[in-house]
């Protein structure tokens, strides 16, 4: 038999091997356990972290990806303005010849008009003139 003193109230008592066998099995599952919630605890932060990796990684991505499409949304609307101020420049430009062509057909009829006038004219102030003489 073996004696064994207690390490907590050092008391000496006697054990034979199958007592010794379970103190021996009650230390070692004790260490087991402990080395065991360390490693969930260690495995536990390990997966925290991993996590947050995980959702830095995702979030850094949805923010690039925002950045260009928000990017994108800039070009098409500068582009969509662009054409607006090339579409309305032309209709300005095709307005204004437009008024140029009527102001040109105005005066081509006022022309017409005043030389088809002016035989009519010449001859209503003959006749005029041959009405005054006696």
């Amino acid at each position: 038999m073996n004696e064994i003193k207690c390490p907590k109230c050092n008391q000496v008592f006697k054990a034979d091997e199958a007592g010794f066998a379970d103190i021996k099995k009650q230390v070692r599952d004790r260490e087991f356990e402990d080395e065991l919630k360390e490693k969930m605890n260690s495995f536990e932060r390990e997966s925290k972290s991993a996590v947050q990796l995980a959702e830095a990684a995702v979030r850094d991505e949805l923010k690039d990806q925002l950045a260009k499409k928000d990017q994108a949304l800039i070009e098409l609307k500068v582009n969509g303005e662009k054409q607006l101020t090339e579409a309305t420049s032309k209709k300005d430009i095709e307005i204004e010849k437009l008024k140029s062509q009527l102001d040109n057909s105005t005066r081509e009829a006022q022309i017409s008009i005043s030389e088809a006038l002016e035989p009519i004219k010449k001859e209503r102030d003959e006749l005029a003139n041959e009405l005054k003489m006696p």
